[in-house]
């Protein structure tokens, strides 16, 4: 990649920060650790950028409008000691945003666990299998 007419200077796939759209080669985009994104190389990025990148995948096919945006979002728990560990979530421009109830700026036992117990298997089970949706649209019962 690194030599190739999509790179920048620094070797990533040129894109648009907010489109995800490379800039000069309008039916290339890209996301995660290839991307120009000006953002941490997270999969919580990642979560937040594939269904920006398929709205605007499917906007060039259809009519070249491209309306889904990326804000920058990531998230990375940031372990403090054992047990403990505080949640760093933030868009462009290091604007804290925090999705849990919790103090983004204070260590939380919570959090380990999120972190220990809970994001593996969402990670390794719903995530990378393109499965998330399957969570949130699950019948309960």
């Amino acid at each position: 990649m690194k030599n190739s007419p999509l790179a920048n200077a620094d070797g990533w796939v040129d894109v648009d920060q907010h489109t995800l759209q490379h800039v000069r080669f309008p039916n290339v985009f890209s996301l995660g650790d290839s991307s120009s994104l000006p953002t941490s190389k997270t999969a919580a990025a990642v979560r937040k950028q594939s269904p920006v990148a398929v709205a605007n995948i499917l906007a060039q096919l259809a009519d070249g409008q491209l309306k889904a945006s990326y804000d920058g979002y990531t998230s990375c728990p940031i372990v403090t000691g054992y047990g403990k560990v505080m949640l760093a979530e933030f868009v462009y421009g290091g604007k804290v945003t925090p999705t849990l109830p919790l103090s983004p700026f204070k260590e939380s036992a919570f959090y380990w666990q999120v972190k220990k117990r809970a994001l593996p298997p969402f990670y390794f089970d719903y995530m990378l299998k393109g499965r998330e949706g399957d969570i949130a649209h699950k019948p309960r019962g």
